[in-house]
């Protein structure tokens, strides 16, 4: 266990915000399944990284893929990690040089950093809407879901729509966010929006 490392697990599952938060579109993820972790063999791994340090924790999720079907785990969700510590955690976690990691372009330097310790890392690719594009891509799959990625499922249930709009309240969003970098490289195929919803352009 690294130094000085708070590695956030056993978080109670529960609501965490005012229900006038999300009296609009309401949990935007609600059909997930949990179980074991049995992935298709030939499904392609991706790792996606979302930044933090504190009090946002650091994210590090695997997520397969395979046809029209996703499986995500867990493999590091903690805090006070620079990022000679998210190489060593890397490596803890069985990451290899021939993984793919897709991590948050708001941080080059950290990605340089780790790809100087040996790693494939790269940008996610982000741009305009890309949060709700990446919100798209989660529903177009069949999402299977680790059982013991305990903070994975509280994000879950926390990750809500802000009132009357196709906005995620921007907490409870850090392994939701490496999951959507992890699937950033692809585009998603039909809107799961209101044509009115988007006109108001709320991810501009």
């Amino acid at each position: 266990m690294l130094v000085g490392v708070n590695v956030l697990v056993g978080v109670t599952v529960s609501n965490g915000v005012d229900s006038g938060d999300f009296v609009g579109e309401g949990q935007v993820f609600k059909d997930w399944e949990f179980g074991v972790w049995e992935p298709d063999p030939e499904a392609s791994r991706i790792i996606g990284l979302d930044f933090g340090f504190f009090p946002d924790p650091t994210a590090i999720v695997e997520v397969r893929k395979k046809d029209g079907n996703i499986w995500i785990k867990e493999l590091f969700y903690g805090q006070n990690l620079t990022n000679q510590d998210i190489c060593s955690v890397l490596g803890e976690v069985g990451i290899t040089r021939q993984d793919l990691i897709l991590a948050d372009t708001a941080e080059p330097k950290s990605i340089e950093e780790i790809r100087r310790c040996g790693f494939n890392i790269r940008g996610a690719n982000k741009g305009r809407d890309s949060v709700r594009h990446g919100i798209q891509l989660i529903h177009q799959h069949k999402v299977f879901c680790f059982h013991a990625s305990t903070n994975i499922i509280k994000e879950y249930y926390n990750y809500v729509y802000r009132t009357g709009t196709n906005q995620p309240v921007d907490t409870d969003n850090h392994a939701m966010d490496a999951i959507r970098y992890a699937l950033s490289m692809e585009k998603p195929r039909y809107s799961i929006y209101r044509k009115k919803v988007e006109e108001t352009d709320v991810f501009s």
